[in-house]
């Protein structure tokens, strides 16, 4: 995905717009910095959506990992570089084992 980027996060204390405010500042600071650039890097402001329950959480992760697939980018999620699912996926691994 060259124009976008899913999340999932936990909001604890902060808001929701507080955290994207920082990762778009900080992002936006290490690119320009890198490439020699200025100005905003983001054209839109963010969507976001309120998981309140187990079942939802997982059709939003599996959405999230598998969107890479979906979209023809990779084959199967764990290949996506930028996913955490071989995170997720040994986590999981590990639970079960023990």
């Amino acid at each position: 995905m060259d124009n976008h980027v899913h999340l999932l996060t936990n909001q604890g204390e902060d808001s929701i717009s507080r955290i994207m405010k920082r990762i778009g500042t900080s992002y936006a600071h290490y690119f320009n910095k890198k490439y020699n650039r200025i100005g905003h890097l983001f054209q839109d402001r963010f969507k976001s959506e309120t998981v309140e329950n187990d079942s939802y959480l997982l059709a939003v992760t599996r959405y999230i990992h598998n969107n890479p697939v979906k979209v023809g980018i990779v084959d199967c999620a764990f290949q996506f570089q930028w996913s955490s699912y071989l995170i997720h996926f040994f986590d999981y691994t590990r639970k079960k084992l023990n």
